[in-house]
């Protein structure tokens, strides 16, 4: 599978979107008064089973991270070190933008699932929190640890790559295995390894794709009929196996999303620009819907509306605190070009 830079634009896209369907119409004991939406079909829960099918958005976005690093090739630590480095370092920016907030105005705001302060101040759940080994003051943050982890193991993951057979078989045997456990409600305190066993899949499966070209019997066949053969497993798998379904399926749903691409329109357009600040998006989107704007966000009331009122907000709440990151960015740099510039040359003394 060959994937340009509009093509992977396109798919995060498309993760975005799936990704706020899911969050707004999966969780309905989420949706408080005066919040609610008329759904598009009365008697008809279509809202919901798009918001359940929207849970392939997080290995979908693995698959396309797998598939990123692939294409750098870099296999030196260092390198693993700076991709994370660049992710928590955009992480603790909005952190330090959209948390003091709930600190400072949404005192009373308790967590979903019991009366816990959901933004509470206190040292021992901040620290967590700030490096990602918590999500308590965001549930749909959860994301960052299993994300970090694989992107800091992504090195010995590309060496690995030199044996695909073996890396396949370990990784679909730590995938089944990480299912069974989570099933089980069984895991290990602090940092989810069986989390990692299983979000794992998606990330090494778009490493693997890259550059793989299609059987012949693929190849030869009619486009619609390959793309109806893709959305055929890709339900199959959805019905057949829920969750796991659809994490299996992923590679299939990239194929199949990436065949359905409207190149060159107005809707690939503006499914790209969504793409390119799917990261910000994601970080800023669920304190609109949930914690702080829920009101705003479900003022259309109409589901189709919401959601691209949403998806509205986000992106220009994420372009908004893009352009400052950026430019707090500039300015720290500037900084510190001027320091070593002005520092003293030091010079050896001679004896």
């Amino acid at each position: 599978m060959q994937l340009s830079r509009d093509d992977t634009n396109w798919l995060k896209g498309i993760a975005v979107v799936l990704m706020m369907c899911h969050h707004l119409f999966a969780f309905p004991e989420r949706i408080l008064p005066p919040a609610t939406y008329i759904p598009l079909w009365p008697g008809v829960d279509f809202e919901g089973t798009l918001a359940q099918f929207g849970k392939i958005c997080v290995p979908l976005f693995l698959f396309l991270s797998g598939y990123g690093i692939a294409c750098s090739a870099q296999t030196d630590w260092r390198s693993g070190l700076s991709r994370a480095w660049r992710f928590m370092s955009q992480y603790w920016f909005y952190f330090a933008c959209l948390m003091p907030i709930g600190i400072l105005w949404f005192p009373e705001l308790r967590a979903f699932d019991s009366e816990a302060q959901r933004f509470n101040p206190a040292p021992s759940v901040l620290l967590p929190n700030l490096l990602g080994i918590s999500s308590t003051y965001n549930g749909e943050w959860w994301f960052v640890e299993p994300y970090l982890l694989l992107v800091l193991a992504s090195p010995l993951l590309l060496r690995a790559l030199l044996r695909p057979a073996v890396l396949a078989s370990a990784s679909l045997l730590l995938f089944v295995a990480g299912a069974i456990l989570l099933g089980r409600h069984l895991d290990t305190r602090g940092i989810s390894l069986t989390g990692l066993a299983y979000w794992q899949w998606p990330f090494v499966a778009g490493m693997m794709v890259r550059g793989t070209a299609l059987p012949c019997s693929l190849a030869q066949m009619a486009r619609p009929m390959r793309l109806l053969l893709a959305a055929g497993l890709v339900l199959s798998l959805w019905l057949g196996l829920d969750k796991a379904g659809l994490v299996l399926a992923t590679p299939l749903f990239a194929w199949l999303c990436t065949g359905l691409r409207p190149a060159g329109r107005k809707a690939d357009a503006a499914i790209q620009l969504v793409g390119r600040y799917s990261l910000p998006v994601w970080l800023v989107h669920s304190f609109l819907c949930y914690y702080y704007a829920q009101t705003l966000v479900f003022a259309p009331r109409y589901s189709p509306l919401v959601l691209v009122n949403l998806l509205l907000l986000s992106l220009l709440a994420a372009m908004l605190l893009e352009a400052v990151r950026l430019r707090v960015f500039q300015l720290f740099s500037h900084l510190f070009a001027q320091t070593s510039l002005s520092s003293p040359p030091t010079t050896k003394s001679t004896s």
